[in-house]
């Protein structure tokens, strides 16, 4: 499912390009997904743990309530 603004994420394993494996589990509301043309590029997030990263669409995640 690809995600859209106010859906609330998880992430499921370690992430693609993060060697720190502390993101796995966390949890936050996307704010936007940012396209170029008919491609996701990345995912904006607003993380509950205070972080500030993007998601790539490769990376692990799921959708566990949709806005």
């Amino acid at each position: 499912m690809i995600p859209t603004a106010g859906d609330r994420i998880r992430v499921t394993a370690p992430l693609v390009d993060e060697p720190d494996t502390s993101m796995v589990g966390a949890e936050g509301t996307v704010v936007a997904v940012h396209n170029q043309g008919t491609m996701m590029e990345q995912i904006e997030v607003t993380w509950d743990n205070g972080r500030r990263l993007y998601l790539l669409p490769e990376d692990p995640y799921e959708v566990v309530d949709a806005g």
